[in-house]
């Protein structure tokens, strides 16, 4: 019998396995031993059938697995040649077929030997299909394992910065055309670029000219080109005006971490720390942070070669001066690690200024010839007929338009789109001299440009206005949303919006629009982002075009938003959730854009007089994250707002003062929601200084305490609104006055003041207008912490300069004896710290712990403080009470460069409690027993050990246990360490004080893979190593009397599988004693132990 055979097969050889052990269910006792042996086989069969089904196999597990299943076929196809063989004889030589199967195996003899060879052969397949399936599980755990770390990391990089703009880049590739911005790869200032490291090129263009494709191309061509591979950083950043509240310096920061910590290991396992730093408080990460992770992972050793390249820089908001931080801070990255920097911009001089003073190469962006032409022959089949026919009108098309836009892009794809409906030549051919007429007005310059691309706009908008009456409503509709919406609109959102009946109040799947048809009739003006599934201009200069001529396009825009906002809140039906939220977070910023008019005061006073506040109006008003779980459970009517809440957190000052002078419905100032929260909470919290002033004229109590314990003046500090801070304190509100407040989402809810909520949330402005009006800046919460502290703890360094020169105490600590100093180093405030130290905060001083400055810094991990502590004169070697030195605070965390820094500043690589020895024998050791390389092999720390290796440390230290750090990392299941070790000349047949070297370590922990390791690094076993790798080795043991005991067994894992009653046997057979106590597998270790493959403890 034969097949041919693969990893599918395997069920066949199990299947003729299962015959033949109902052939032998009569068998003699001798051939039982057989069919035992075939039921394990049959077992572990069914097994791997299972295994290989649910796996994928590498291509060395195949091969392996097809070679053990061969042979297991060949010896059941033996077995069954015999019996076939046998049972023909018989039927030849027998009347009767009764009883056939019996007679045969009375008459059948065969030699014990092969019987036994038989069961040697089957008993070595079971092993090793054994081990083929411990090893898949192996896999499995890790591929588990790696999964788990992957998901660990993707939660880490969104709560770093939910954004990707890998979805942009991807968006635009898609939309270039072959060789565009070829020119621009192909310059002598972008190779120059490209091989120069540190080297700067900035590209500034007029708008449309194509800086976003070219980016996107710059982009493309360092991810693709080969000779930026592994090693090469890359990260991109697409400004846009209409995400500038969210491209902050924090954000932007931490994008460019996110994208480099997808790139390289190390990277992302700094993101993580961070992570976890943040998550037990539910809190971001400062700036001050984010930038000290953003130089700790740009380091050399990581990144062979950095690029940074940002797109629009003149989008980037110039409020908060974000934009020049973020320029200067990449400018200064550029000088400590040589990162590249490509840029583009419109021609800004404050801009153009801070790249020439840095040495930058500047290449003007315009749109070649070739690159607009190719354009243009691209979307020539979908011009009028009279175009397709005429090979020479189209050239004349493409030279024409090349010409007039003079290198804007966006330019050349209006006036493209502009002969779609031009049916003659006459009427293409006059549209063509229009074109030169502008082309000629626009060539005296930039304003002129931007001029002619207005007019073309202007064109645009008078074609969408000509069309039937069916498109020109729907495209009217379509641009209101996209150019006065709040926020960019889903496709989904838009669609809702659109199939929205206002005046009924109803809403009708039947009445969505096809995408496709939302597109066509705005005339391009429209596209859509498919990755993210964002309907937008074309253009940023669109959305500028229309800011400018409101009035004439959409002159109620915002009322007729707001009007259908509030219709959706008002309908029974919850049709679509994501454009509901959006009716009900925007629909006041709508209205207090709208001119006022009786009409429409009465329509949104009856609206706001309504009682039964559903929880979709609720979620727009979501206080903190707890209430918007409260929310999500169908509680919003626990929040019991009213009509006044809605129109100060809006700051409708109208509606505010109608509803408070309305006679027929008596509104105090001061009603509350669920939480016990007033009217000027609200307006406090939003900053709407008007409302804030309406409320106080109308009686309404400026220390009012809600349930949360929080007052309006914290509110409005919390937020950062300093001029309603101002207002509030100046109609009498306490400066001192206790409220609640909690650092984090579930941290615990503290007493504390303005002063010290200004404090953490870094807002110096509110801090100086409190202290000029008294505050107490010596006021402690439960903890022990004063204003400076908390700063400190923030890193708010101006903060922190204020209240000092304002006699705030540097020394105050905390209950735990922690100094500001201190808690700036333990969360990494460089700038916080170093303005401590300029004004000679103690570097000596304790806390409970015992640990100084200097301690709490090498736990967090950050060099740069590292230095400025040594360099202000803290002591290297200082112990606290665990007598734990900086070095090895730094071993335990796995910071390598901090082990590296320490020594290079000559740290002692050996230092740990000088009575180790004798006060061991009175105490449990304790991790101050460990030398900084015992404690780093303890907690697998291999790049620890590689470098403290290195610095000549002492490999066979040993602790109070007498454990070396090759037996520590063994125990420990450190096998990384254990293999650096060993490689490095550990000693493999060390000794703790029980007796137990590494290798009887890693033999109970039962991993053949490290024990082979082991054996292949110890020469004195290498025979052993060997006869493991061939997996059983069965050379016969001769005994004492001569006789020899065959097949016996010389590795782990033939040994691992002996029974206890088998290994004591042959430990008597060996002269060996076995004592009373030992179990299973200290006996197997005195067998290996007696056979010279194991130094065994017991022996």
């Amino acid at each position: 019998m034969s097949f041919g055979f693969g990893v599918g097969d395997i069920i066949k050889v199990a299947e003729l396995c299962h015959k033949l052990r109902r052939d032998f269910a009569d068998a003699p006792r001798q051939w039982q031993e057989i069919n035992n042996e075939m039921r394990s086989l049959s077992i572990v069969l069914g097994d791997v059938d299972v295994c290989v089904s649910d796996s994928e196999l590498t291509e060395k597990d195949r091969k392996n697995l097809l070679e053990t299943a061969r042979e297991c076929r060949i010896i059941l196809e033996e077995l069954l040649d015999i019996v076939i063989t046998n049972r023909v004889l018989d039927i030849q030589s027998s009347v009767g077929t009764g009883n056939i199967m019996k007679r045969v195996w009375k008459r059948l003899k065969w030699d014990p030997d092969d019987i036994r060879d038989i069961r040697g052969r089957i008993s070595s397949n079971v092993s090793l299909l054994n081990a083929f399936l411990h090893r898949m599980a192996r896999n499995n755990t890790a591929k588990l394992l790696q999964y788990v770390e992957d998901q660990d990391l993707c939660k880490a990089l969104e709560w770093l910065c939910p954004v990707d703009y890998g979805v942009q880049q991807s968006d635009l590739i898609m939309r270039r055309q072959p060789d565009t911005a070829k020119w621009l790869l192909n310059s002598p200032e972008f190779r120059r670029w490209l091989e120069i490291p540190g080297a700067s090129m900035f590209c500034p263009g007029i708008p449309g000219a194509g800086k976003t494709i070219m980016t996107a191309v710059v982009v493309d061509h360092l991810l693709l080109s080969p000779e930026f591979g592994e090693g090469v950083g890359i990260a991109y950043i697409y400004f846009n005006f209409r995400r500038g509240v969210e491209q902050t310096l924090s954000h932007l920061i931490a994008s460019l971490i996110r994208q480099l910590a997808q790139q390289h290991c190390c990277a992302a396992g700094k993101v993580k720390d961070l992570y976890n730093t943040h998550t037990p408080g539910n809190t971001q990460a400062t700036a001050s942070e984010l930038l000290d992770l953003l130089y700790s992972i740009t380091m050399p050793s990581w990144f062979s070669r950095l690029f940074v390249i940002v797109d629009a820089l003149d989008e980037c908001q110039s409020s908060g001066n974000i934009r020049t931080k973020f320029v200067s801070e990449m400018l200064r990255l550029q000088e400590k690690v040589k990162i590249n920097i490509f840029a583009t911009s419109r021609f800004i001089t404050e801009i153009e200024r801070l790249f020439i003073q840095n040495g930058a190469v500047t290449v003007k962006i315009r749109a070649s010839n070739e690159d607009i032409q190719a354009y243009i022959g691209s979307i020539l089949e979908t011009l009028p007929a009279c175009v397709r026919r005429s090979s020479q009108l189209q050239d004349e098309i493409k030279d024409t338009i090349s010409r007039a836009v003079d290198g804007m892009f966006l330019l050349a794809q209006i006036y493209a789109s502009s002969l779609e409906d031009k049916l003659t030549l006459k009427a293409v051919r006059a549209t063509l001299n229009y074109f030169r007429q502008q082309g000629i007005q626009s060539n005296t310059g930039e304003d002129a440009k931007i001029q002619a691309l207005s007019q073309a706009y202007d064109q645009l908008m008078e074609r969408i206005y000509n069309q039937r009456q069916g498109y020109k409503e729907l495209a009217q509709k379509v641009l209101l949303w996209i150019v006065h919406a709040c926020k960019p609109l889903t496709t989904v959102q838009l669609s809702h919006t659109l199939a929205f009946d206002e005046v009924r109040s109803v809403y009708d799947e039947d009445n969505i629009p096809e995408l496709q048809d939302i597109i066509s009739v705005c005339n391009g003006l429209v596209v859509v982002d498919k990755e993210s599934d964002i309907i937008r201009l074309v253009h940023y200069t669109a959305q500028q075009y229309f800011e400018h001529k409101r009035e004439c396009w959409f002159p109620d825009a915002e009322w007729t938003i707001a009007s259908t906002c509030l219709a959706m809140l008002t309908t029974i039906e919850w049709f679509s959730p994501s454009t509901q939220v959006y009716a009900a977070e925007h629909w006041g910023r709508h209205l207090s854009l709208c001119p006022p008019s009786a009409q429409r005061r009465r329509q949104v006073i009856q609206f706001l007089q309504q009682d039964n506040l559903t929880s979709a109006w609720a979620k727009s008003m979501t206080w903190d994250l707890m209430e918007a779980l409260d929310l999500a459970g169908n509680a919003g009517n626990r929040v019991q707002l009213k009509g006044l809440h809605l129109t100060a957190h809006f700051g409708l000052t109208v509606a505010m003062n109608e509803l408070l002078a309305d006679g027929t419905h008596l509104i105090s100032p001061d009603v509350t929601d669920g939480k016990l929260r007033t009217p000027l909470c609200y307006a406090a919290r939003s900053g709407n200084e008007d409302a804030v002033k309406l409320l106080i004229r109308h009686g309404s109590n400026v220390n009012v305490e809600t349930l949360d314990g929080q007052t309006p003046l914290t509110i409005a500090t919390t937020h950062g609104h300093e001029k309603i801070a101002q207002i509030l304190i100046d109609k009498g509100a306490n400066v001192d006055q206790p409220s609640l407040y909690s650092w984090s989402f579930l941290g615990p809810m503290l007493r504390t003041t303005a002063l010290c909520i200004a404090a953490v949330e870094g807002h110096a402005d509110i801090a100086r207008l409190l202290l000029a009006h008294g505050a107490d800046i010596e006021f402690e919460n439960k903890k022990g912490e004063m204003a400076i502290f908390l700063a400190a703890s923030s890193g708010h360094a101006d903060v922190m300069q204020l209240l000092i020169e304002n006699g705030a105490d540097i020394e105050s600590a905390d209950k735990t004896m922690t100094t500001p100093l201190m808690q700036a180093c333990k969360n990494g405030h460089l700038q916080a710290v170093k303005l401590l130290l300029r004004h000679e905060a103690g570097l000596e001083r304790i806390n409970n712990d015992g640990k100084t400055a200097m301690s709490v810094a090498t736990s967090s991990g950050s060099e740069p403080i590292l230095t400025a502590l040594i360099e202000a004169g803290a002591r290297k070697d200082h112990k606290d009470f665990l007598d734990q030195t900086p070095l090895l605070l730094a071993a335990i965390e796995g910071h390598a460069n901090l082990v590296e820094f320490l020594l290079s500043k000559g740290a002692n690589v050996e230092a740990y409690h000088k009575f180790i020895h004798r006060k061991a024998v009175f105490r449990k050791p304790r991790i101050s027993d460990l030398t900084p390389l015992l404690a780093a092999a303890y907690y697998g720390r291999a790049s620890v050990v590689a470098t403290l290796l290195n610095y000549n440390a002492d490999m066979e230290a040993r602790d109070a246990e007498g454990e070396t750090p090759l037996t520590i990392a063994a125990s420990e299941k450190r096998y990384n360490v254990v293999e650096l070790l060993v490689k490095r000349g550990a000693d493999i047949q060390a000794r703790n004080r029980r007796g137990r070297s590494a290798l009887h370590s890693v033999w109970e922990r039962r991993d053949d893979r490290e024990i082979a390791k082991l054996g292949r690094h110890h020469n004195a076993r290498a025979e052993n190593a060997r006869a493991y790798e061939q997996d059983v080795d069965y050379t016969p043991l001769i005994q004492a009397d001569g006789s020899e005991i065959p097949h016996f067994p010389r590795t782990f894992k033939a040994v691992n599988s002996l029974t206890d009653q088998c290994v004591s046997t042959l430990l008597g057979a060996l002269g060996v004693d076995v004592c009373v106590g030992w179990d299973l597998w200290t006996k197997r270790s005195a067998f290996l132990g007696a056979i010279g493959v194991l130094q065994s403890p017991v022996a």
